[in-house]
């Protein structure tokens, strides 16, 4: 008697779990197949009305509805707003260096120096650079990212992560430089 116990309890257990699906399928199912009719006729009301209204399909940006020639020029205007917004931090940075040059030019700082002049000049150095990556993401990142997308999309190549993460975060002018001559390259790359 004993020896049969495990083979009862499976059995008991299989058959309590085949009653209990079978309970639910017949409570629950008519409820889960209407549900489903009903989220199929939303979905086609939705694709209805999108159609009817000349609206994009979910998965496309607002890149998808340009043509070829139209998103090389919208991309020409981002990268030569990029070119500025690095031109305008570059001078940036030439003034704050030039408020830090004093009597070290042609010779090695001392320490006391480097303190005085090079220090502040550090801070100043990173204060912009933290602005240029605040003005970036807050102006450029989603077009630059849309733009990018749509580019590789319609010349059937892969997107590459690890420029993913260049475009979601640069880290100063020289990877928002890069920004600007990868979406150059992208587009002249795109027929007209």
């Amino acid at each position: 008697m004993i020896r049969g116990a495990p083979f009862i309890c499976a059995t008991i257990a299989i058959l309590s779990g085949l009653v209990v699906w079978w309970a639910l399928t017949e409570k629950y199912g008519g409820q889960i197949s209407t549900l489903q009719q009903h989220r199929h006729f939303l979905q086609d009301q939705v694709t209805e009305y999108e159609r009817k209204l000349g609206l994009l399909p979910r998965d496309g940006t607002i890149y998808s509805a340009f043509t070829n020639r139209e998103l090389k020029q919208r991309t020409k205007r981002l990268i030569q707003d990029l070119r500025a917004l690095i031109q305008e931090s570059e001078t940036n940075a030439r003034n704050a260096f030039g408020d830090h040059v004093g009597s070290t030019m042609g010779r090695r700082p001392t320490k006391a120096e480097i303190e005085r002049e090079w220090v502040p000049y550090e801070r100043k150095e990173t204060m912009l650079a933290t602005q240029l990556e605040a003005k970036y993401e807050e102006q450029f990142r989603t077009s630059a990212i849309g733009c990018r997308d749509e580019l590789l999309k319609r010349l059937s190549r892969s997107l590459e992560e690890d420029k993913r993460r260049l475009y979601d975060r640069p880290r100063g002018r020289s990877e928002i430089r890069t920004i600007a001559n990868d979406l150059d390259a992208l587009s002249a790359v795109l027929s007209d």
